[in-house]
């Protein structure tokens, strides 16, 4: 019967030792998943941190584009009637290459009359001129018969 005891001690004291090492393995487990979960609360720490500094910066950047819209709509508002004015100049223009290329048709026009005048003063000169001759021997001829 001691026999019996000393072995049912022994398996005790075996399970024991079982049982601690057991122990001692799921502590261990229990603190590598301690270390796990504190190291992801870190990350996820630091990647609140980073979400709230591009909140942040976006915010930031959002009042910016607030300004530079209204900057935008500012200088679109004084650019349109700059350009209203460019588009009149623009038609003025045309119409004053219309002008000048009316005026130099009609400039090469009267260059062609006065040319064609000229034409006709020269001839006209000339004819004076045989009339004039004409006229002279004529009345030398009429001369010489009154004398």
């Amino acid at each position: 019967d001691i026999d019996d005891q000393k072995e049912e001690i022994k398996q005790l004291f075996e399970q024991k030792k079982e049982l601690y090492q057991t122990i001692a393995s799921l502590e261990k487990d229990i603190a590598g998943l301690k270390k796990e979960i504190s190291e992801r609360d870190e990350t996820i720490g630091e990647k609140e941190k980073r979400i709230y500094d591009l909140k942040k910066k976006n915010q930031e950047l959002e009042k910016f584009k607030f300004v530079l819209d209204y900057k935008i709509k500012e200088l679109k508002k004084q650019i349109e009637p700059r350009e209203l004015e460019i588009t009149d100049m623009k038609d003025q223009i045309k119409e004053m290459d219309h002008e000048l290329e009316r005026y130099h048709k009609n400039n090469a026009n009267l260059d062609l009359t006065i040319s064609d005048f000229k034409m006709k003063t020269n001839g006209l000169q000339a004819e004076v001129l045989q009339q004039r001759s004409a006229t002279s021997r004529s009345m030398a001829t009429v001369k010489r018969f009154r004398h």
